[in-house]
């Protein structure tokens, strides 16, 4: 929002005359995707999840006594994030349980896409696991973006959670005078919220909300975390940037699998299957399940799937086949096949040299 200075009057007297502009810092982004908010709250904390699309919500809401959980809101705000549903859990004392309460109020709430969880617990962040891969399964898709406090737990934490909806953040960002792994999370889903393209490479983005981290991690660490399936942050010149976007899902089967590697493949996949489902939604709507109609679905499902690739969010795809379910006359089966961008991070040069 943008306030323009008045017109000037016209003024013969002699002296100093001024005019101003003011930019609201909150500028949100229609196109970001809504994110769900679960930490300590001073009041309203029994995990009801509540709708904000403001800082002023958050303090009528959960009291200016809040101080960890209105500094995340802040964060996703400045981001562009413009809808917030947060669930509060007590500020002292809080147990896992309550957390469970919390994540199971915000998940029957169908607007969040991501989830970002002030919880280091590894039984809460297990529980949050198990119901974004059930939401998924159901067509809701989520992910969720934990913190963790230090590389050994953030470790651990991503060796048990092994899951390509999860991320894991190591490094405690600065927001104001208050630092917290939590800050981090935040700002890291408010890039993925705001991200224009689903598959766009973060590697090395610069993170919006935290002026900086409370501790550097060794190279070492991060060498060691981004084998984990942790995601590591650092400061570059002045700003904290996220050096890989890494998923928690390491292995398959006990085996290992670099997949899921990347965060950006799971949002990728959603994001395709979500713009699909709500283009033959709208295609649904009093059509036969006669040749014709099928073959109108194939031509616009090619059609789709030629534009994602043209728009560099996918690599390739297959032709659809389209055609009447045997089992059941009135469901008409849509079967595709599509090749997802990855993300370069590394590029290795090899010379040969002749002296």
């Amino acid at each position: 929002m943008s306030v323009s200075p008045a017109s000037q009057t016209a003024n013969e007297r002699p002296g100093v005359t001024s005019s101003y502009v003011v930019w609201s810092l909150y500028q949100g982004n229609e196109n970001a995707l809504p994110v769900g908010l679960i930490g300590p709250a001073a009041q309203n904390n029994d995990g009801t999840a509540y709708e904000i699309s403001s800082m002023g919500g958050m303090e009528d809401t959960f009291g200016k006594g809040s101080g960890g959980l209105l500094a995340g809101a802040g964060i996703l705000f400045e981001n562009g994030v413009t809808s917030l549903t947060v669930a509060a859990v007590p500020a002292e004392g809080a147990e896992d349980d309550d957390y469970k309460a919390a994540i199971a109020a915000l998940c029957q709430k169908s607007a969040p896409r991501i989830i970002v969880c002030d919880s280091t617990s590894q039984t809460v962040l297990t529980a949050l696991r198990d119901q974004i891969a059930a939401d998924s399964a159901a067509q809701r898709e989520r992910v969720a973006i934990c913190p963790a406090p230090q590389p050994d737990t953030a470790l651990t934490l991503a060796a048990a959670l092994n899951s390509e909806r999860m991320m894991v953040c190591a490094g405690a960002g600065v927001a104001g005078e208050q630092s917290s792994p939590f800050f981090t999370a935040c700002a890291m889903a408010g890039l993925y919220a705001t991200a224009a393209d689903p598959s766009a490479n973060l590697s090395g983005s610069a993170m919006t909300g935290i002026t900086g981290l409370a501790e550097e991690l060794s190279e070492a660490d991060i060498q060691r975390l981004l084998s984990g399936g942790v995601t590591p942050f650092e400061t570059v010149g002045g700003a904290v940037e996220c050096i890989k976007p890494v998923s928690t899902r390491t292995t398959t089967d006990g085996v290992p699998d670099r997949t899921w590697h990347s965060m950006g493949v799971i949002m990728t996949i959603d994001y395709v299957m979500i713009r699909l489902r709500q283009m033959l939604k709208i295609r649904m709507k009093g059509a036969k399940n006669n040749l014709a109609t099928r073959e109108s679905i194939r031509s616009q499902v090619a059609l789709e799937l030629a534009t994602l690739c043209q728009n560099g969010i996918l690599d390739d795809y297959g032709p659809p086949q389209v055609f009447k379910s045997e089992s059941d006359p009135s469901v008409c089966q849509v079967e595709l096949s599509f090749k997802v961008s990855g993300a370069m991070d590394r590029i290795h040069v090899a010379a040969y040299i002749t002296i």
